[in-house]
């Protein structure tokens, strides 16, 4: 029987790699078990590194860049007051920001478009599917971070509709036109382009936590309470952020590791 920390392992390899050699590393794994008497955990671990790398290569990639991409979706839904300010549900409806990915939310906007390009060069139509329910996401976000209880339900106003609609058509089609494009390119430039865009998005999204949580002690300091939730959406964000870099970070290095393997 295969111990669990090497089956475990195993799933961190491509699917057509474990197909191709899966049973020979196997048992070249337990070979090494009966001789020690036990399973080794340190093999396990270089398994799972070794796999993660194969899975970084351009060629195996689109998953991961897919994971980069829905990180960097999640982190642009969180709601509002992460971005700007400390909203609480005292605060006026007007000094709301605009939960449709509008100029007026850059650092926004870079994280959505980004994440629906790592989404895209893996699954176009899925990252279309998922561009069509970023709008409403965000608002209902917005409606969360408030802090308007029973009304979050209900986040998307009539009068909002045609906006929302608008601006979800028009993220679903920029989204398979992008996933065109980027199936178009070789691996490793599909692979570079959505980490180096990736990257550039998660480091913006960390300034924008830094700007946020600096805007919200001002508030603390002007008596304006900052809810818990505001708090962990703080978190919330500066953790996807933080692992969206370092996921786009990886790749890039493996990408560039590939190229001069390639011209040596």
């Amino acid at each position: 029987m295969i111990p669990w920390r090497y089956r475990a392992a195993l799933r961190a390899y491509p699917a057509a790699f474990r197909r191709a050699h899966g049973r020979l590393l196997v048992g070249t794994l337990l070979d090494g078990d009966d001789a020690r008497g036990r399973a080794s955990t340190r093999e396990a671990v270089a398994l799972l590194g070794h796999g993660l790398a194969l899975r970084l290569r351009p060629a195996h990639a689109e998953p991961v860049l897919a994971l980069l991409g829905l990180l960097l979706v999640v982190a642009a839904v969180l709601p509002d007051g992460w971005w700007a300010h400390a909203p609480n549900a005292a605060m006026p409806t007007a000094m709301r920001t605009d939960a449709v990915f509008g100029p007026g939310d850059p650092a926004r906007l870079l994280l959505a478009l980004s994440g629906l390009g790592g989404v895209a060069a893996w699954r176009p139509g899925g990252a279309a599917v998922l561009a069509l329910v970023l709008p409403y996401a965000a608002r209902a976000s917005a409606e969360l971070g408030m802090g308007f209880g029973a009304a979050a339900l209900l986040p998307v106003h009539v009068d909002e509709l045609p906006a929302l609609a608008a601006a979800a058509v028009g993220l679903a089609a920029g989204a398979l036109v992008l996933g065109r494009l980027l199936r178009a390119a070789r691996p490793a430039a599909r692979s570079g382009t959505v980490a180096a865009a990736g990257l550039i998005a998660a480091l913006v999204g960390l300034r924008a936590v830094v700007a946020s949580v600096a805007a919200s002690l001002d508030s603390s300091a002007a008596e304006i309470p900052v809810g818990p939730r505001l708090v962990g959406a703080y978190g919330v964000g500066a953790g996807l952020c933080a692992a969206a870099a370092l996921l786009a970070a990886l790749v890039l290095v493996h990408v560039r590791a590939g190229r001069r393997a390639a011209t040596a």
